[in-house]
């Protein structure tokens, strides 16, 4: 019994450190919002604004120790020409029309100007956010039914 709770003090404190790493990571690339995602769990953290007075931060099950962030910067420094599309309302960031329908785009798909790209609810109005070019969609941001603020970068695209 004394081995299994020497076990779980040191996973806790393994998960602290991986959360204090992450933090420093977000402060060293000046981010305000950092989610990583793998087969054995989920992080959300925020950071404290000047736009939002709270810091929050959602952790899922099952642990983060395996957890490696890739930054944006990684993915765009492969890639030559891409650009940022970001959201410009706050509201409810949705990949497709309803839960039970294919998502508008995935990443790696090209998409012709005017295309879909994700829907903004705001206010119980549903706002297509469009493609303004012909694009590849290199990196979507944001999770599925995630709250987005105006300004917020939401895709990495590639013009074609």
């Amino acid at each position: 019994m004394n081995s299994k709770n020497n076990t779980e003090k040191k996973n806790n404190i393994d998960s602290i450190s991986k959360l204090n790493e992450l933090y420093k990571f977000m402060l060293d690339n000046n981010l305000e919002e950092l989610e990583v995602k793998d087969t054995s769990g989920f992080v959300r953290i925020k950071r404290r604004s000047k736009k939002s007075n709270k810091q929050q931060m959602f952790i899922y099950p099952n642990n983060i120790y395996s957890l490696q962030p890739q930054p944006v910067s990684k993915i765009e420094d492969n890639l030559q020409n891409t650009e940022k599309i970001i959201t410009p309302l706050n509201g409810v960031f949705y990949r497709a029309a309803s839960p039970t329908t294919k998502p508008f785009v995935e990443e790696g798909d090209i998409i012709e100007q005017g295309a879909i790209l994700c829907i903004i609810e705001a206010m119980k109005v549903m706002n297509e956010i469009r493609a303004e070019k012909k694009c590849k969609i290199i990196k979507i941001l944001i999770e599925n039914g995630t709250q987005v603020t105006q300004g917020q970068e939401i895709f990495i695209i590639q013009p074609v």
